[in-house]
């Protein structure tokens, strides 16, 4: 995550762990193991010379929905 924006000032939840539903803006502060992914993300997404249009693509059940509402889109907030 270096060299990302930091995440907003926001509490922690009450409950960190998910169980079988996504992590979710909220639970941005609790969400790790995925900055390698949400830096390439990031880098795609805000790269004005970069391609228009990101594939964001893989099976289900693999964190696609928390990598985003938890991991990127938060940062990109601070864009």
């Amino acid at each position: 995550l270096f060299g990302l924006p930091e995440l907003p000032a926001m509490d922690l939840p009450a409950k960190p762990f998910r169980d079988l539903s996504w992590f979710r803006r909220s639970d941005a502060p609790i969400f790790f193991g995925r900055g390698h992914q949400i830096r390439e993300l990031y880098s795609a997404v805000t790269d004005h010379t970069a391609a228009p249009l990101v594939l964001f693509y893989g099976q289900s059940g693999v964190g696609k929905s928390s990598l985003l509402d938890a991991g990127l889109l938060p940062r990109l907030e601070q864009a």
